[in-house]
């Protein structure tokens, strides 16, 4: 493991950058650098923090020409106490590394991981959002095959890069449940396929079903499985979850990413004495569910209203103003949220530090 160095935070603190934190919503905010770490051979040969947002890529780059890239989504959250914490970031580490299997690249080390992630954190302190506004510090951990590559197969070089930049809401009008579209002429994964992994290719097989659904009033797409186009998969951006009576109600599938979040909250649920189910949901099982809630790290607990399903619209809680809506999905929404910004005791043991590097 090689030695990690990061600059002192010397006189910067925490949201020092003064930028309207309320009205960020998600997207891409220029911060002071990005952690950029070079592999050769399957070894880390060196990880660093640069002031700058390009890297060298050869543009027959295996990740360029093949798709061999996979990332993560984590959060840096300013705390009560005046520090902060990254949420689950080992979690994130596995999944890195589960995805970097699946497409024949090289593990990185939990240590290496969460210690970049930290290193982005330090260096970028005054874009972590302040306590009381929402807000938090996204990090994009990066990894993708740099060697170049015309004839099919994995690159030998790889680039590690986190990125980070400063988020608040992913609706900016999250006072209101979304409203869903049930894509039928696109699937997001093939059944044996990469799914269940955190690539590229994932998200960019969704950017034409999501732009349709806009057309058509829809925040968010809902994907079917791939086999039969019978059971609820996950939403473009995130897992599916559902309350019935007294039950989290998940799906179950090999072609699903598994949310760290809804992970998260499933144990949240079970602490409110919820049963939860992780098994295999008929699309019209949505006329039965008094709740449904779209689960990630990006958008974290979001109600879902309607969903759009060729020309049958399931209406979840339909007696329920805005105010009243998911009441279940919202109390776990808030207790999540207690556990980030450190009102509430960490009882799972979710929080790192994110101010203390380690070697």
């Amino acid at each position: 493991f090689i030695g990690i160095a990061a600059v002192e935070r010397a006189s910067r603190e925490i949201g020092s950058a003064g930028l309207e934190w309320e009205k960020l919503g998600f997207g891409y905010v220029e911060t002071n650098g990005t952690v950029q770490g070079e592999l050769s051979g399957g070894k880390l040969r060196s990880l660093e923090f640069v002031h700058g947002f390009s890297s060298d890529v050869n543009v027959a780059a295996a990740a360029l020409q093949y798709g061999q890239s996979c990332f993560e989504g984590l959060k840096a959250f300013a705390t009560k106490d005046g520090g902060v914490k990254l949420f689950r970031p080992e979690q994130n580490s596995r999944r890195l590394n589960s995805s970097a299997d699946r497409l024949m690249m090289p593990q990185i080390d939990e240590d290496v991981f969460v210690n970049a992630c930290r290193m982005a954190v330090h260096n970028n302190i005054e874009f972590v959002p302040p306590y009381g506004t929402n807000g938090s510090l996204y990090l994009r951990p990066v990894l993708f095959g740099s060697s170049p590559r015309i004839g099919v197969s994995p690159a030998t070089e790889h680039k590690f890069v986190v990125i980070a930049s400063p988020v608040s809401k992913y609706y900016l009008d999250d006072s209101k449940p979304v409203r869903a579209l049930v894509v039928n002429s696109y699937d997001r994964a093939a059944p044996l396929g990469l799914g269940n992994v955190k690539t590229a290719a994932n998200y960019a097989a969704d950017l034409k079903p999501s732009s349709l659904a806009k057309k058509v009033g829809c925040d968010v797409t809902l994907y079917l499985d791939p086999k039969e186009h019978k059971y609820v998969e996950e939403f473009a951006t995130s897992n599916f979850a559902a309350i019935k009576g007294d039950r989290y109600v998940t799906p179950s599938s090999g072609s699903i990413l598994a949310s760290i979040t809804n992970h998260s909250v499933q144990q949240l649920a079970q602490r409110m004495n919820l049963k939860v189910e992780r098994r295999q949901i008929p699309i019209e099982e949505l006329e039965e569910f008094d709740e449904v809630a779209s689960l990630g790290t990006a958008a974290l607990v979001s109600p879902v209203s309607s969903v759009v399903h060729g020309k049958k619209e399931y209406t979840i809680g339909s007696d329920r103003t805005d105010d009243e809506h998911s009441p279940i999905f919202k109390q776990l929404h808030r207790e999540l949220r207690a556990i980030q910004a450190g009102q509430s005791p960490d009882e799972f043991g979710w929080m790192t530090d994110a101010l203390r590097m380690e070697r």
